[in-house]
């Protein structure tokens, strides 16, 4: 990724052979353009002022104090939910490639690359919300099992449909009140770039329930703390 560009429509995306049954997809590299130390390079040199509020929770890189920019329009999933969250996923996120939707800081994408996720494909739109998740990576020493994708996850998602890229987990976790809520779900529904066993987990308002149907997947769990909601989503 180029930080001032994100994806162009001529950008090369290289494939991954053909999985055998049961076999998970194997991690991928970004394109040269799309590579993690270009970006380091270049959104690191940008000055803005951060705050530490979040850590990694366990893994390789548990302990590791996380970055955020608390002046973003953004919502940081908190560590007791991530702690949920992952405590469900710990059986199958071995080896998994993992897309975090609306990344913010990376916070969710870093903790399954450190609970043993190949691969983790970040994309967010902020540049500022970039600085501190190439920060987070530089913190915790990823490199190439990291992709950085600067673009909104609308577009995103339509460009992996497009590439046929196939995730194990997708956690989408866009503003609440953001338009592209709802659109992006129809989208994740209706074409899911998930693996045939993969997930899809949607973190929303308590107060502002999902389907139990989204296109081609269903809901089979739901996990409250306060006012959010983890909804975990996978082929009907």
């Amino acid at each position: 990724m180029t930080p001032s560009g994100g994806w162009s429509g001529g950008s090369s995306i290289r494939r991954p052979p053909p999985r055998r049954d049961g076999e998970r997809a194997p991690a991928m590299r970004a394109p040269p353009a799309l590579g993690c130390q270009a970006a380091r390079g270049r959104i690191a040199s940008k000055a803005v002022d951060l705050v530490s509020p979040m850590r990694v929770i366990a893994g390789i890189h548990k302990g590791k104090r996380l970055r955020s920019d608390e002046g973003l329009q953004t919502r940081p999933t908190s560590d007791r939910l991530r702690e949920t969250l992952f405590n469900i996923l710990a059986p199958r996120i071995s080896a998994a490639g993992f897309l975090d939707l609306c990344a913010g800081s990376g916070a969710v994408g870093i903790e399954a690359l450190s609970r043993g996720a190949a691969q983790a494909t970040f994309v967010e739109h902020s540049r500022r919300a970039l600085v501190a998740l190439v920060e987070n990576l530089a913190r915790c020493g990823i490199g190439d099992e990291a992709e950085l994708v600067q673009r909104d996850a609308l577009s995103a998602v339509k460009q992996f449909i497009q590439a046929k890229r196939r995730f194990d987990f997708i956690f989408c976790d866009p503003p609440y009140a953001s338009p592209i809520y709802a659109p992006l779900l129809e989208l994740l529904g209706a074409q899911p770039p998930l693996s045939e066993d993969g997930w899809l987990i949607v973190e929303h308002h308590a107060k502002r329930p999902v389907a139990e149907t989204v296109g081609e997947l269903r809901r089979f769990r739901a996990v409250q703390q306060g006012e959010s909601t983890l909804s975990f989503f996978s082929f009907l």
